[in-house]
């Protein structure tokens, strides 16, 4: 089998306000041209597309295909199960709506600390077993990375300077609106101009991101500041280069109409991706309105999928960040939290593997220069780069234009004062040491002994040319 999967979670659409409108002609013409290609997998789950993913892939696949001709993976939806009962039920319901009589491969979706004991209590491993479908980690492992990303490993610095080709580079990120500024220097040559070539993998989740950063197949990540604790404490080699924004506005807590404030959350079933920057915040206005998780029921989704069961009407609430919060406000939920509340608590920030910062630092100039180019390019010609990026991250201009009036974009010399040390929330480190000092409080952490602020190399900010 060839080593590239075709990943149904965003298939193109009409409507980047709905995503059950499916561009049909175009998914078939993408799925026609992959098989032509003599690539095989296809991958899909049963949250994708607002819970329509699977039918999708019925009509424009196994419909249009012979069975023979591709091998089709789907995913048990563990941050459903409630019962035993519902492990047949949902399986039986997956191979109808897909048009099939077996799957050739099946996940278990979302294994976490949260959804792995739920899996045990209901023997979902036993019943991948009794299915006789594949169940070994590392095949399973494999087949989410390749369908989900729909790309092989990232490569790794290049050591081509000498031969006068451009430093190649691997960038990783995720589905938010600042994020996309990589992409815009990208498409408008500012790597190139800078000397490296930068390729971009963007991922479904941070979780995805951080484990090929930290597990050495990238050269950048992009980060909420709070996501970086964690592998620090775990001694992941990094250093965070580059403050990319400040949140103001672009993501928060959204509930029902029933629900009127953070105390009516009790026995609730609230969203969110685990020790993700809202789950922090989720935990804090719980702590600040005299509760605990505890209080409520937690489904661990990515945070495009917590926005998708949010509107579907799978859950109470969903603490996430745009454009799945406009998205779910829109669809009719009340804001009971927003980042303007406290901005200085939710910042984004780029990292550097601590290999390429002591090998290459001209190479760490470049991408932080091309990252101001292109919000440069942006300020100038705002119509087009909001076009350009907000069809990047799946929504209209005027939908991503807004989303960046929920943020504020610091200059070099800002980011240069929030890398200095102060004994305020100013300073980056002390406020990552104030997060620091919850996650410990919250368990997350085994001690707080480590100073967040190491993290910190403002050098190449303050060499930019």
């Amino acid at each position: 089998m060839k080593k590239l999967g075709f990943g149904c979670m965003r298939l193109p659409i009409t409507d980047q306000n709905n995503q059950t409108s499916v561009d049909f002609k175009q998914f078939c013409d993408m799925v026609d041209s992959f098989i032509e290609q003599g690539f095989t997998y296809f991958d899909t789950a049963y949250m994708y597309h607002d819970f329509k993913s699977e039918e999708f892939v019925r009509e424009a696949l196994v419909k249009r295909h012979s069975r023979d001709s591709f091998t089709l993976a789907t995913k048990m939806p563990t941050m459903f199960l409630k019962k035993e009962e519902d492990l047949e039920r949902i399986f039986n319901e997956q191979l109808e709506k897909c048009g099939v009589e077996y799957f050739d491969y099946y996940l278990l979706h979302n294994l976490n600390a949260i959804n792995y004991p739920i899996a045990e209590k209901f023997d979902a491993f036993d019943f991948i077993m009794k299915k006789k479908i594949l169940s070994v980690a590392l095949v399973l492992a494999m087949a989410v990375s390749m369908s989900a990303c729909g790309a092989d490993k990232a490569g790794k610095t290049s050591d081509s300077k000498e031969s006068g080709e451009l430093t190649k580079l691997s960038l990783g990120t995720t589905s938010w609106p600042t994020n996309m500024f990589f992409f815009l220097a990208e498409e408008k040559g500012f790597y190139e101009a800078n000397g490296v070539d930068v390729t971009i993998q963007e991922f479904s989740s941070t979780t995805e991101s951080t484990n090929a950063f930290v597990g050495g197949q990238l050269d950048f990540c992009t980060f909420a500041s709070s996501e970086t604790i964690s592998p620090f404490f775990q001694g992941a080699e990094y250093s965070v280069v580059l403050e990319t924004d400040k949140s103001n506005g672009c993501e928060g807590l959204v509930a029902t109409s029933d629900i009127k404030n953070v105390t009516d959350l009790k026995g609730k079933t609230v969203a969110t991706q685990l020790y993700s920057v809202d789950h922090m915040f989720l935990l804090t206005l719980l702590n600040e309105n005299g509760m605990t998780e505890k209080d409520i029921h937690i489904v661990d989704m990515s945070i495009q999928e917590s926005g998708n069961a949010f509107v579907a009407g799978q859950c109470d609430a969903a603490c996430i960040w745009d454009p799945y919060f406009s998205q779910a406000k829109d669809a009719g939920g009340t804001e009971l939290f927003s980042s303007a509340d406290n901005p200085d608590l939710i910042t984004d920030v780029l990292a550097a593997s601590k290999s390429l910062c002591d090998k290459d630092p001209k190479a760490v100039t470049a991408v932080i220069k091309s990252f101001f180019d292109a919000v440069e390019y942006w300020k100038a010609n705002p119509e087009e780069a909001n076009a350009y990026m907000g069809e990047k991250l799946g929504v209209g201009a005027e939908e991503f234009a807004s989303e960046m009036e929920g943020l504020l974009i610091p200059s070099a010399e800002d980011v240069v004062k929030a890398f200095t040390e102060a004994d305020s929330y100013d300073y980056w480190g002390y406020t990552q040491n104030t997060v620091r000092d919850f996650m410990y409080e919250l368990g997350v952490l085994e001690n707080n002994e480590k100073n967040c602020g190491d993290m910190i190399d403002a050098s190449f900010v303050k060499n930019l040319p």
